[in-house]
């Protein structure tokens, strides 16, 4: 694992059509910025879709004397936290931070340069049905209630997408920056803030979510 790759996520177990019958998978992800469906039978991979920025991430040895390259993702980068389920859709969130490969590979990152992404993905398929860029990273995993599905970023921003075309429904900025994901419950979503941003100090917000 050279460059810390960790694919770190719980599967998501669900079911697919293959060639015309339906199949037992599991669907993962993890920093080196892929999501892979795997047969729950027999772990043969059906498929494997790259998202968010990827550049030198299949170097075989760090380089001597350490000058470095640019790797994306970087060891905070990929997909970082949990992914979402729903209607045949895996939503995947996405930081795009990049590391200087060098053998100081873990002092090499500057999360104010990070970037994020949520990516729709057809789980027969592994195809990007859409695509929703940030400016900051996404450390606050996918999360589907009904129609909607929710992340948030590191600057403490909440989104809320339709979840069948990507067009962003609904959005709310927080006092602080976010890197956890929130818990749902009966007719309201909780989310923790916790980033500190000035004299700010870290809270819960809790939405009521219309029925």
């Amino acid at each position: 694992d050279l460059l810390d790759y960790d694919f770190h996520l719980t599967p998501i177990v669900t079911s697919i059509i293959l060639d015309g019958d339906p199949i037992d998978v599991l669907i993962g992800g993890g920093k080196s910025g892929e999501v892979i469906a795997l047969s729950a039978e027999s772990g043969e991979q059906i498929w494997s879709t790259k998202v968010g920025i990827h550049q030198n991430d299949e170097v075989l040895e760090l380089p001597d004397p350490p000058t470095g390259i640019t790797v994306f993702p970087g060891h905070f980068g990929g997909v970082e936290t949990p992914m979402a389920y729903s209607e045949g859709m895996v939503y995947a969130p996405v930081v795009n931070l990049g590391s200087e490969a060098t053998s100081q590979w873990s002092r090499t990152f500057d999360f104010q340069e990070g970037t994020g992404e949520l990516v729709a993905i057809e789980a027969n398929s592994g195809d990007i049905v859409w695509a929703y860029e940030f400016d900051s990273m996404v450390f606050g995993a996918a999360t589907v209630v009904n129609d909607l599905v929710f992340t948030s970023t590191y600057d403490g921003v909440i989104y809320a997408f339709d979840k069948y075309n990507g067009t962003l429904e609904w959005s709310y900025e927080s006092p602080a920056g976010i890197n956890a994901w929130p818990a749902v419950s009966e007719d309201k979503i909780i989310f923790p803030a916790g980033v500190q941003t000035g004299d700010q100090e870290p809270i819960l917000i809790a939405f009521r979510l219309d029925k």
